[in-house]
This record gives C-alpha cells, sequence and structure tokens, in this order.
C-alpha cells in the first residue's frame, strides 16, 4: 500500500513541481543579485508563513527544524517547498528529501547556482536570521505550535 502511495506521490510531484520549486529558488538567487543569505531568508519567511497558514503535523516539524537550523542549502528550502505545498501531510519532509533531492540540486546546477549552495552546508551564514525567524514565528505571536493541535 505504502509502495503505492509513494509511486502516486512520485508521479504527481514529477508533474513539474521539483523544477519548479528549484527554478524559484534560483530566479530568487539571482533576483538578490548571488546574496545567498537574502534569498534564503526570504524563501524561508515565506515557507514558513505557508506552514503556519495550514496549521498541521508538518508545522510542528518545521519549527523545530527552523529552531535547530537544519536547512543548509538551496536543496533543502526546495525540498521544504516540496513538502509544505505539495507532498501530502503523511509525506514527511525527509522522505520527500530522499526522493527528490538528486533531482532539484541537478535543476540548480543547470541554472548556474555556485555549488556552494547547493549542496555545501551554509549553517553557520544562516544561523542569526534562523534564531530571528524562530523568534518570530514560533514564540512572539503563536506560542507554541503544539497549542494548536
Amino acid at each position: 500500500m505504502f509502495s503505492l502511495l509513494k509511486r502516486n506521490l512520485l508521479a504527481y510531484l514529477s508533474g513539474g513541481n521539483i523544477k519548479v520549486a528549484a527554478v524559484s529558488i534560483a530566479d530568487l538567487h539571482f533576483y538578490c543579485k548571488g546574496s545567498y543569505l537574502d534569498a534564503f531568508t526570504i524563501r524561508m519567511e515565506s515557507l514558513i508563513g505557508q506552514s503556519l497558514a495550514k496549521k498541521n503535523a508538518k508545522t510542528e516539524i518545521l519549527q523545530v527544524m527552523v529552531q535547530k537550523n537544519l536547512f543548509q542549502n538551496y536543496v533543502d528550502l526546495a525540498v521544504l517547498d516540496l513538502s509544505i505545498g505539495a507532498a501530502p501531510d503523511y509525506v514527511l519532509y525527509y522522505e520527500t528529501h530522499d526522493d527528490f533531492s538528486g533531482d532539484i540540486a541537478r535543476y540548480l546546477k543547470q541554472k548556474n547556482i555556485p555549488n556552494q549552495y547547493i549542496t555545501e552546508d551554509n549553517t553557520q551564514a544562516t544561523k542569526a536570521i534562523m534564531n530571528e525567524l524562530y523568534i518570530q514565528n514560533f514564540t512572539q505571536k503563536h506560542d507554541t505550535v503544539s497549542s494548536w493541535t
């Protein structure tokens, strides 16, 4: 049964959502004149907003991932985009990452994004902004995500 569900997810996502997630990050990177931190921050703020609007189990997982600064690069952001926007609720972020990160990296490379932003760990660069995003979105306004469930 799970295998069938996973194949259906693959068919759904391979219809263009993987490429759209990667290309939108690449476009944002160039819009921000190659500033990884600016593009990362803009996209992460948007994805947090989308997740908070849905308020489901993925929001709780995202809260912990933001708090621990677990998003290392653009591939991780594109996977988060797919996880929040396209993947069914029962498919976890890490499953989506395992299945689609290679394709995402390939699309980002085709768009001439520097490899350091595709596959390398950039968490030192994003540490302060992730802490700020955590405070703004998960402590001040909402107390805790678990209070929604």
